[in-house]
């Protein structure tokens, strides 16, 4: 079941919200539809890690942490490269 309801967007919003629902050729109700899926989606997964301890967190951060490594194409053998890189361009500024 769906239910119709109005909200009221400042104008930049709405024109960001236009130029995307644009880009993916798709209406202005779905772009805002997916906004509020994200939203609650990223608010539940939240709620989760509020309940979880420490540990557990660490270990979630962790494994957020390798997921996106592993998606850039990173291995473990690369990170001692890595926080090399990175503080040898701190050490530049």
């Amino acid at each position: 079941m769906e239910t119709l309801t109005a909200l009221r967007l400042p104008n930049e919003m709405l024109k960001k919200v236009d130029n995307i629902s644009k880009a993916l050729e798709r209406s202005r109700s779905y772009t805002i539809r997916k906004a509020i899926e994200t939203f609650l989606d990223e608010y539940a997964e939240l709620e989760k890690f509020n309940k979880i301890s420490f540990s557990e967190k660490v270990n979630f951060v962790g494994e957020k942490i390798r997921k996106g490594f592993e998606k850039a194409g990173y291995t473990e053998k690369d990170i001692p490269r890595l926080i090399a890189e990175v503080r040898a361009e701190k050490h530049k500024r």
